[in-house]
């Protein structure tokens, strides 16, 4: 079998992962805004509270964030979508992931 060639099992098994992580889920895009209210950190979580913990405890930029501003979204598709754009949108300077012009990233 090659690469291309998939069994009705291992199909299966994909289809199914991919519906456990799209599922209908409430999931927050959260932002993190500097003293100067210029956007640094844009990032999603189900669990906000856990998240900021980590990053407050973890990030090295942590003393930079001055404001954190949260919107939910009814799905994870949906946030993980509305973070990547507004990653290309604004260019925060703590996020690594997404920070370029290759919009094809969305296809």
């Amino acid at each position: 079998m090659n690469n291309f060639e998939r069994d009705e099992k291992e199909t299966e098994k994909d289809l199914e992962t991919i519906r456990e992580l799209y599922e209908t889920k409430p999931t927050a895009v959260y932002k993190h805004y500097d003293i100067d209210d210029n956007l640094i950190y844009v990032g999603i979580a189900s669990d906000v509270t856990v998240r900021q913990t980590t990053h407050f405890k973890t990030s090295e930029w942590q003393q930079e964030i001055q404001n954190v501003s949260v919107e939910w979204h009814y799905s994870r598709l949906r946030a993980e979508i509305r973070e990547i754009l507004l990653i290309k949108a604004f260019r925060p300077k703590h996020n690594k992931v997404h920070n370029n012009n290759n919009f094809a990233e969305l296809a």
